[in-house]
């Protein structure tokens, strides 16, 4: 239980606190390109052959390459994600004149990679060992104190040496964020582990 839950905690931190930006992405992708802001969005959205065509507009797409694309709210730009064997691009493309912003920094976009540390070889599958890991922390740690849980269940004494207050802060607060963290460790696994299937 120990164990499992410090080395799963080094990288959760960063699963979670990048997780906070993965929330608000797009939004975030939005308010970091001032050029976005004077592009109010289509009435409709334009036709997926079209982009495609925009896309290789942009250059030959490589054999084996996969695209994905995504509209916005705030702005007609669409982001088109090309997925190649060498690596990935993304591209902001204009559907009404077809074409591209320039190159610039996407950190809105890092930090929702780096939720599931995507730009790491095998992150992905990392990713969903840790929550892994995390969910075998959850499951020793509730047998662990399964035949306690009713007196540990409220007892917080502040009053006490830290080690003490502190362990009765981990108990409580454990049992009360079981169910919320037991979903995100069975969602990450399945989630990013999805791909081994």
């Amino acid at each position: 239980h120990a164990w499992a839950g410090v080395i799963a905690s080094l990288f959760l931190f960063v699963i979670f606190f990048c997780g906070v930006f993965a929330m608000f992405r797009e939004e975030l992708e939005v308010w970091q390109e001032p050029a976005l802001h004077v592009a109010p969005p289509s009435e409709s959205p334009p036709s997926f052959d079209l982009m495609l065509e925009r896309v290789r507009e942009q250059g030959p797409l490589p054999r084996g390459a996969h695209v994905g694309m995504l509209t916005h709210e705030e702005t007609r730009f669409i982001t088109a994600y090309l997925f190649e064997p060498t690596g990935m691009r993304v591209l902001w493309l204009d559907p009404l004149t077809g074409t591209a912003l320039p190159e610039r920094s996407r950190l809105a976009s890092e930090l929702y990679w780096m939720h599931f540390f995507y730009r790491v070889p095998w992150g992905m599958e990392f990713s969903g060992l840790v929550s892994v890991a995390l969910l075998v922390a959850l499951v020793s740690g509730l047998w662990i104190h399964l035949k306690d849980l009713r007196a540990q269940w409220w007892r917080f004494r502040p009053t006490v040496k830290p080690r003490f207050s502190a362990s009765d802060a981990h108990k409580v607060l454990g049992v009360f964020g079981l169910p919320f963290t037991a979903m995100l460790a069975w969602t990450g696994a399945v989630l990013c582990l999805a791909g081994l299937a």
